[in-house]
């Protein structure tokens, strides 16, 4: 028997459940890790973000993923959601070592980013979209691409 070059499937329900298990992680990579991701944003990008406006932003954020876990065990399958929140985190995971080149610093949340958004994002997109038509697959890309964009528009003008 020939051994297989593919990790083995993830359930979408483990999938919806390591939306906040890893976001959660991410979190505290950026608040607790070099001068914290509010100071590395507002030296970067000259915003003013705040460590409370970066509480109450995750602090909506978070609870809204939970909740999409908790629906999505309970039987609220929506794969295209699920799709568009596993693509606000593979984005800002690209976003985070991307910024580590064009600042030539340590962005806080890089190495969360790296090592559970990025290769996770991937296979929530490998596990997802075969289960979606064409249609869905890019509306639920789409709305993850808006989703993190408006909230850097957000965090930037807070």
């Amino acid at each position: 028997m020939k051994p297989s070059n593919h990790a083995p499937p993830l359930s979408l329900t483990l999938l919806a459940w390591l939306l906040p298990a890893t976001y959660f992680i991410h979190l505290l990579e950026e608040y607790f890790a070099g001068e914290g991701f509010p100071a590395w944003l507002s030296g970067f990008m000259g915003a003013r973000l705040s460590v409370t406006d970066f509480l109450i932003i995750n602090g909506v954020a978070w609870p809204v993923m939970a909740a999409f876990a908790v629906a999505y065990t309970l039987g609220w399958k929506n794969k295209v959601i699920l799709l568009a929140l596993w693509t606000v985190l593979f984005i800002n995971g690209l976003l985070h070592p991307l910024s580590c080149l064009a600042s030539g610093v340590y962005s806080p949340g890089t190495f969360s980013a790296v090592l559970l958004y990025l290769p996770l994002g991937l296979t929530a997109f490998r596990e997802i979209t075969p289960q979606l038509s064409r249609g869905q697959r890019n509306a639920g890309i789409a709305a993850g691409i808006l989703i993190h964009l408006l909230v850097i528009i957000i965090a930037l003008n807070i």
